[in-house]
Order: C-alpha cells, then sequence, then structure tokens
C-alpha cells in the first residue's frame, strides 16, 4: 500500500490484496479504487463488500481467548465482555499476539 500511495496517480494496479481493512477506507479516501462490476458484486454478501462497491472481503478472523483453568474458574472469572480485560485485576496477567499481520 505504501508503493500505491508514493506514486499516487501514476499507479494503476488491477488488483490490490489487503490484509489490514483499514487500508480499504484510506485508498478509497485517496481515491484509488473505482466502482467493481455489478455482476461481481452481486456474488458478495452486502456484509461483506463496501456500500460504495469498491472492494469486497475474501477471508474473515477470529480471535480466541485461552485460560489456565487451573488459576481461572471459568464458571465465575472469566470476563463477559473483552472490554473486562481492562479491570486491574487482569494487569500483568494477559498477554496479546500482535495485531499485525507478520505474526512478530
Amino acid at each position: 500500500m505504501a508503493t500505491l500511495l508514493e506514486e499516487g496517480s501514476n499507479a494503476r494496479p488491477d488488483v490490490v490484496y489487503l490484509a489490514d481493512p483499514a487500508g480499504w477506507a484510506l485508498l478509497s479516501e485517496e481515491k484509488f479504487l473505482s466502482e467493481l462490476p455489478d455482476n461481481l458484486l452481486n456474488k458478495v454478501d452486502k456484509r461483506f463488500r463496501s456500500t460504495e462497491g469498491e472492494w469486497v472481503g475474501l477471508s474473515g478472523r477470529s480471535k480466541v481467548v485461552v485460560y489456565n483453568t487451573e488459576t481461572i474458574d471459568p464458571n465465575t472469572d472469566l470476563p463477559q465482555s473483552i472490554m473486562d480485560f481492562t479491570d486491574p485485576k487482569w494487569k500483568g496477567r494477559i498477554g496479546w499476539a500482535p495485531t499485525h499481520g507478520s505474526g512478530k
């Protein structure tokens, strides 16, 4: 995506594949995207394409939380929401994988 932004109006790719959904919004704002043809858009559920018809989703991701049942009681201690992990009782007890695609 950096190359597209650097080349500006000189960039003319036929297809762009991004792992980061935020990139689509930036490319749309910068007017790099064109509306896809209806015969393609109509094959993709509306939930998985842009309202402007500029892109379609090809894959999805899921995040899971694993825990040690010897230290956390699944009946009483598990958070009800991801936001519950902001409770001070979890400080120093959890770790997150990187949010970027490299896994490093």
